[in-house]
């Protein structure tokens, strides 16, 4: 199983203020939404968390920072009944794989991109894909759909939720967060905090269908899923029940990737 980096650590903005940590100063993130309050309530979320923010309230001037600020993630208010959101992301997709082929040093017809009636695009890397992350109220049953469709990475529903765009910055970006203030952990004076070393001792007692199901729930932040595992495990692994609750309930699904592979590790070490 692949490690995951980034972590988000204790993604409960509710209660104490989040900051990036100092190694991700520079990541720059474009907010494309028409709603002016929207706009500026993930403005502020995330200005205040330490990211480079800037603002577009049309795709047309969204188009503009693409291509003369270059951001390296988009979160993108998705219109389902306008194309112009399509176009977006797929012109971007279009110009990403020009820049690709340019660079491995193939010829390509640009036709495509001259219909598209944009300017060229900005200088990037060859490896530098813009994250683009859809926002949309649609009440369909599969909104997502047509946004993945279109290329955009992932989506999430709005109302935005402040935690999930936090796992989302970290899933994407790989940022990592701190606290300003220490969270403050509430126990049970008759229930002791389990060390990350105990946890993962006793995650490796699982099977290994019970480990694959909550890894891969993790990954595809299926929360009921894991929410159910955990559930299943109460009677026996209360403390160990009790710990994976809280990082569930906190939004921690990169720390709860984490534990799973280590318990793997461990489980496949113990076995040799």
């Amino acid at each position: 199983f692949e490690h995951r980096e980034a972590a988000v650590l204790g993604a409960v903005v509710d209660e104490d203020h989040l900051r990036r940590t100092p190694e991700r100063a520079h990541d720059r993130v474009l907010i494309v939404e028409q709603d002016s309050e929207h706009r500026q309530y993930m403005a502020q979320l995330l200005s205040e968390t330490g990211f480079n923010v800037k603002v577009a309230d049309s795709v047309e001037r969204a188009m503009l920072l693409w291509q003369t600020w270059c951001p390296h993630l988009i979160w993108l208010d998705w219109q389902p009944l306008s194309s112009q959101e399509f176009n977006f992301v797929q012109y971007i997709r279009s110009m990403e794989t020009t820049q690709i082929k340019r660079e491995n040093g193939s010829s390509l017809s640009t036709s495509k991109v001259l219909d598209l009636g944009m300017p060229s695009m900005p200088a990037l890397g060859a490896s530098n894909e813009t994250v683009i992350i859809a926002m949309t109220a649609d009440s369909f049953e599969d909104p997502c759909q047509a946004t993945l469709s279109a290329g955009c990475n992932n989506c999430i529903s709005k109302p935005t939720q402040e935690a999930a765009v936090f796992e989302m910055m970290a899933r994407y970006l790989g940022v990592r967060y701190l606290y300003d203030n220490p969270p403050r952990r509430h126990s049970s004076s008759s229930q002791l905090a389990l060390s990350t070393q105990e946890i993962e001792q006793q995650m490796s007692q699982m099977t290994d269908a019970w480990l694959t199901t909550f890894l891969q729930a993790a990954i595809n932040l299926d929360e009921e899923t894991l929410a159910h595992h955990i559930e299943g495990i109460a009677e026996d692994f209360s403390s160990l029940a009790s710990e994976l609750k809280s990082r569930l309930k906190q939004l921690q699904l990169d720390r709860l990737i984490d534990l799973a592979q280590r318990a793997f590790a461990l489980k496949v070490a113990i076995n040799l």
